[in-house]
């Protein structure tokens, strides 16, 4: 209240032009009379629950390529998880209302999705961040490096992109194959081993 008055003394308030100036007065008089208090319900499954659904869409996308288990010309099936039973569950609907549903997703023009501000901001984070983890005697972690993009998928994933599907012991590996058409297969690191000890042996 005491800012929206120090605007309207200023001249910057703009007031109905059914108010005059006595109004805003007699307004400003009877609003201070009220006792203000701001309503924050807390969260039923603690800060942490309302960080993990907050973090789901300031930074990442709706859906991610690894839930959608199938496609067809007609229809998306995809995995997702019941909130309420914390069950995962697959859902089957057409193309239409996928993009439809992954439409709403996108924000209009000139939005994003969060904005920091104070010492979080752009422009001051590295330096605020560095003075602020000095003083408290915090450290930010390691950050992991990996030495491929196989390791990467491996460590974010659990599942080692290059494991052949069918047995899930021999390395699958991308080899040229010449003599029929001169095109590339894909072959196990166990049939590979094979092949050269044949081709030793004889």
């Amino acid at each position: 209240m005491a800012m929206i008055h120090e605007q309207f003394k200023a001249g910057q308030l703009t007031l109905p032009k059914s108010m005059s100036s006595q109004d805003y007065t007699e307004l400003k008089h009877l609003m201070y009379t009220k006792g203000f208090n701001v309503y924050a319900k807390k969260a039923f499954g603690g800060p942490d629950q309302v960080l993990e659904y907050l973090g789901r869409y300031t930074h990442k996308i709706c859906i991610s390529n690894h839930k959608i288990l199938k496609m067809t010309k007609t229809h998306v099936t995809f995995r997702y998880t019941d909130r309420k039973k914390n069950q995962l569950k697959c859902k089957t609907i057409c193309g239409v209302k996928f993009l439809k549903l992954f439409a709403e997703h996108i924000l209009p023009m000139r939005f994003i999705k969060i904005r920091h501000i104070g010492f979080l901001a752009p422009r001051f984070k590295a330096r605020n961040l560095k003075s602020i983890r000095k003083h408290l005697k915090v450290y930010p972690h390691e950050v992991i490096k990996y030495k491929n993009t196989r390791d990467f998928i491996t460590a974010t994933t659990g599942m080692d992109p290059h494991l052949c599907p069918n047995c899930h012991k021999g390395a699958m590996v991308i080899s040229p194959h010449p003599p029929a058409c001169g095109s590339f297969i894909l072959m196990s690191r166990m049939d590979i081993d094979s092949a050269r000890a044949e081709i030793s042996q004889s």
